[in-house]
């Protein structure tokens, strides 16, 4: 089979609300997504998945208002996941071709506190 996936980047806002309601729709929208492809796209065996990432401290997010001391707090492992975490995540769903229809949590415990 030749491996082919699309992977979605979605966010916990998806699973757990932080107050922005419309966003945190759309991003459920997105595992909806994933979920009603699954089996249209895997008759053409195209994967599909989404990865549903927590906090991410980047140049970019650093800039944002946030209050990053209170959001570590709301971790279960007292760490926020990395952007190398993510693409690692990626890299796992693109290698196992079992994998369709997915959301990956990389979170380190945010929206499970």
């Amino acid at each position: 089979m030749q491996n082919k996936s699309i992977i979605l980047i979605s966010s916990i806002n998806a699973i757990r609300n932080y107050g922005l309601p419309a966003y945190s729709a759309a991003k459920s929208g997105m595992y909806g997504l994933v979920k009603s492809l699954c089996s249209e796209l895997g008759s053409d065996k195209i994967r599909i998945n989404s990865i549903s990432p927590g906090t991410i401290v980047t140049s970019a997010t650093e800039l944002e208002p946030k209050n990053f001391d209170d959001l570590l707090k709301g971790t279960a492992i007292g760490k926020f996941a990395t952007k190398e975490e993510i693409a690692k995540t990626v890299k796992f769903i693109i290698e196992i071709e079992g994998i369709t229809g997915q959301n990956f949590i990389v979170d380190a415990g945010q929206s499970s506190i």
